[in-house]
């Protein structure tokens, strides 16, 4: 499958021990090391050329790999690396550098393994060996080890459900013919070395000075454009509040969003984004990084996308697209050769203004005649009353794109409900027949294999809102134990979670609502404080399953009715109406 053999593994490090498993992805063979330098030397001389995979090794695992390999103390470095928080460049020789790893962190940036685990169903069960005991006897060796594979073959799990990221990185690699090495690197280091960005050694001093696009034309919203300039913007956190075109909202360097609450529309409406806003504005309006070589270069990789999406060569599109969406979050990364906070300002100020412009231009035309629904960033919705609007509406568009710069795509809206700007379900049915159903919200949104979380209630909410299907019905058919698993997590400013009046082993905890009035809630206790907190959400009664339910049936004990009560509760939440039991 792949052109060099890939290699997963994961450290274990107590005070006498550390521990170490690989496992080959194609033939599934296990090799665990312990204790033995050696041995693990000659491991990495046979198999350096090799891809390492691993989750959160960038700042875990490869340092602790590296300090076995230079005779160093792994947990004194383990020690360093996770309480004190330092970096592997502070704790290591500079020798570190030397030794080669073709190394792919397949971690999602937001999530535990441990979490990940839990929304796959896995068994989340923490060692029970202390990584903190000394002397360990031979049981606590067999535990760990059998823990350590067992997250190994987890974080194949994870690579599996996201290996499009490990392909655009390898497609990345070929095409700009990168070192291996820079697997390691993330989106936004690659898009620097890419596009051969340097930062000037001295501060431009320049971060507040904007302009405008003289083919701005604002008309009522020349307001807002005066607040960008003003003192006010410049505070942390700085917003602007104001209506537009009916709808109330805010303008900050963030972006735009403005949406009507709480409502439910149906028949003709239209939704209408600017593709590519960011890159357009950077190439169009010449807010690229300033820090580029040769801008150029950017405009090529752009076309190329564009033209690999054209032609259906999905694989190479979405390689240059991660690469190109990370160029503009990382002008803002101070540490990164992009870093240009000037034309990252300007980039978004540009996106909100435009789509403002555009607001101006179509209540001149149509006034109170349709109705804005929500604004955003780079998107606008709009209710209209028949066709000849449409034909009008669309013309305004033309007009707009071809002063602008800028192309919008349109869909089709035959139903919309919204909680907030945040959270909304929509069909889209272009030309009369229903396309998809678009939701977007932690209370709607269609869960992944590692976003499992309370997901019976999601798609209960859906099937209401957009099918009239009872959410009763939606939960009291589902046979799937997993959709009704809740995933809590104590953070490191946390003792321990507390579950029926003990203390609870593991710092990720798989909760279901208890028909049993004897469960108590799930709790987690504060470092320094004596009174538990309750987890956000909890049910008033739960019992914990941290076992491996992906072939287990529902238990007798699981409450269904309180995720009845959960999903009526945030139905009532998007429509403002009491729900009517069916």
């Amino acid at each position: 499958m792949f052109e060099r053999r890939l290699l997963f593994f994961d450290f274990e490090v107590t005070p006498s021990l550390w521990m170490v498993t690989f496992v080959e992805y194609e033939t599934k063979k296990v090799l665990t090391i312990i204790n033995d330098r050696e041995k693990l030397k000659k491991f990495y001389d046979l198999a350096k050329e090799c891809i390492f995979i691993s989750y959160n090794g960038r700042t875990y695992d490869i340092p602790i790999f590296k300090s076995i390999l230079l005779g160093l103390n792994p947990y004194r470095v383990s020690t360093q690396l996770i309480e004190q928080g330092k970096k592997a460049y502070q704790i290591l020789p500079k020798e570190h550098k030397q030794i080669k790893f073709y190394h792919y962190d397949t971690s999602t940036g937001f999530h535990s393994l441990k979490q990940l685990e839990g929304f796959l169903g896995m068994n989340i069960e923490e060692s029970s060996v202390s990584f903190s005991k000394d002397n360990l006897t031979d049981d606590d060796i067999v535990s760990l080890k059998k823990y350590n594979i067992h997250d190994v073959l987890a974080t194949i799990e994870v690579f599996e459900k996201r290996l499009d990221e490990f392909k655009a990185y390898m497609t990345l690699m070929k095409m700009f013919d990168l070192p291996l090495e820079y697997l390691n690197k993330t989106k936004a280091q690659l898009g620097a070395i890419i596009l051969d960005a340097k930062k000037p050694t001295i501060d431009r001093g320049d971060d507040w000075d904007l302009r405008v696009p003289t083919n701005l034309q604002l008309g009522r919203y020349e307001f807002v454009k005066d607040w960008f300039f003003s003192d006010e913007s410049k505070e942390p956190n700085a917003k602007l509040k104001l209506v537009a075109y009916g709808v109330e909202g805010i303008i900050a360097w963030g972006g735009a969003h403005f949406a009507k609450k709480n409502i439910t529309r149906t028949g003709f409406m239209v939704n209408y984004d600017i593709s590519s806003m960011y890159p357009q504005t950077m190439i169009v309006h010449d807010t690229l990084s300033r820090n580029i070589k040769d801008k150029n270069k950017f405009v090529e990789i752009r076309d190329l996308r564009l033209e690999y999406k054209r032609t259906h060569k999905d694989e190479l599109s979405y390689a240059l697209k991660i690469l190109i969406n990370s160029i503009f979050g990382a002008s803002g990364d101070k540490y990164n050769d992009l870093y240009d906070e000037r034309n990252k300002r300007l980039t978004c100020m540009y996106g909100q203004l435009f789509i403002l412009d555009l607001l101006d231009k179509l209540e001149t035309h149509f006034g109170n005649s349709i109705e804005c629904i929500q604004i955003n960033t780079d998107a606008v919705m709009f209710k209209l009353e028949n066709n000849q609007q449409y034909l009008e509406f669309k013309e305004i568009i033309s007009e707009w794109e071809k002063r602008s710069k800028y192309t919008m795509e349109g869909d089709e809206i035959s139903y919309y409900c919204a909680k907030d700007v945040n959270n909304y379900v929509m069909k889209i049915t272009n030309t009369g027949e229903l396309v998809k159903v678009k939701a977007k919200g932690a209370m709607v949104k269609k869960n992944t294999p590692l976003d499992n979380d309370l997901s019976i209630v999601n798609t209960a909410i859906r099937d209401y809102l957009c099918e009239g299907i009872p959410v009763e019905k939606t939960i009291n058919e589902c046979d799937d134990y997993i959709k009704f698993q809740k995933i809590y997590k104590i953070t490191s400013n946390y003792k321990y979670a507390i579950h029926n009046g003990s203390p609870l082993p593991n710092k990720v905890n798989r909760v279901f609502a208890s028909k049993n009035k004897l469960d108590t809630s799930i709790f987690k206790l504060k470092k320094g404080k004596e009174k538990p907190d309750l987890f956000a959400g909890s049910p008033d009664h739960c019992f914990v399953d941290n076992s491996d339910i992906r072939e287990k049936s529902i238990p007798d004990n699981l409450d269904k009715q309180w995720y009845i009560a959960i999903a009526i509760k945030r139905v009532e939440m998007f429509t403002k109406e009491k729900y009517k039991i069916d």
